[in-house]
């Protein structure tokens, strides 16, 4: 019953269909060019069983593994998140992470070139994606990988007027469904905005008359952290990873969700980071859990990228 109402939730919320001209193709160049450095440097060949984390091994008890690659609202406004790399593709009122999101489940659907155990061949339709294989220690287990956007179109601007109900109700159901997530899967990956300590943030941005974020709004409220921290906080199971992919987010939140889920690794960035570079270091997270990677090579999956790499942290 509870697959059921999460499939009709996802029928009825479909956004509409909007995409920003070739950036999905870029961010499919980025991610491909993260599995080819990973396959370079031997991190998708299968590993050697050895000493692994409570974190990994707890996950694979029950034979299902559930990953919620959960995308906030990515919206690039007045300004923000431009840099002079050339994969910046986008513009003032574009939404990203529809685009993101489906570039991720592309590359969790491509080939495994021979490599059965990492994050590849995956099958299915819509926003949940299925394999089944023979672990590290030869288990049979089932992961489940659920990628969630929530922008009803790619344009702000008409996410907030002619689509502002439509958008609301998108926002609510991926809200809800991170937050759940919370409670119950394995793995649970935010790549957002941090709104300045306000976030994860799942709707559109609060602004000032002229465009600009209002930032004092989210800093006063803390909506979404206070509500991450409280879906932890209950949780007899909190996720054995979880990962806050935000600007700062190692200041802004690492201490209050470690805080919350103190058994759990967590991975945060402490400077600025670069939509580019939020989604590759997302998929090498799911490519770190799904292939079952251990201490050390935990961490050199989840910083391969050369421009987050000193950044990001990673509590254990």
């Amino acid at each position: 019953m509870k697959n059921l109402l999460i499939l009709l939730t996802i029928l009825i919320s479909l956004p509409a269909f909007s995409s920003i001209p070739g950036l999905e193709a870029g961010y499919d160049r980025i991610l491909s060019g993260t599995k080819s450095d990973l396959q370079r440097k031997k991190l998708l060949a299968n590993p050697k069983v050895d000493r692994c984390s409570s974190q990994i091994l707890n996950m694979r008890k029950d034979g299902v593994i559930n990953i919620m690659a959960s995308f906030g609202y990515m919206d690039i406004t007045h300004g923000q998140g431009h840099t002079s790399d050339p994969n910046d593709l986008y513009g003032d009122g574009d939404v990203l992470d529809m685009d993101a999101a489906e570039s991720l489940k592309k590359i969790l659907k491509s080939s495994c070139n021979g490599n059965n155990k990492s994050a590849c061949n995956f099958k299915g339709r819509g926003d949940r994606l299925t394999k089944t294989f023979n672990d590290r220690w030869g288990k049979r287990i089932t992961v489940n990988i659920d990628v969630i956007s929530p922008s009803y179109t790619s344009d702000d601007q008409a996410n907030k007027t002619t689509h502002k109900a439509s958008q609301t109700s998108r926002t609510a159901w991926a809200k809800s469904l991170f937050l759940n997530a919370l409670n119950d899967y394995d793995m649970v990956i935010y790549m957002g905005h941090a709104r300045s300590g306000g976030g994860p943030d799942f709707a559109p941005p609060v602004t000032y008359n002229n465009g600009k974020v209002n930032y004092s709004h989210y800093q006063s409220r803390r909506e979404g952290i206070r509500s991450m921290l409280n879906a932890l906080g209950s949780s007899p199971n909190p996720p054995g990873v979880i990962g806050v992919l935000a600007c700062y987010s190692t200041g802004l939140f690492a201490a209050d969700v470690r805080r919350n889920a103190p058994n759990s690794k967590v991975v945060t960035s402490g400077d600025l980071f670069q939509f580019y570079d939020i989604l590759p270091t997302g998929y090498a997270m799911i490519q770190a859990v799904v292939s079952q990677r251990c201490g050390g090579e935990f961490s050199k999956v989840v910083k391969i990228q050369p421009d987050s790499a000193s950044t990001l942290s990673i509590f254990n």
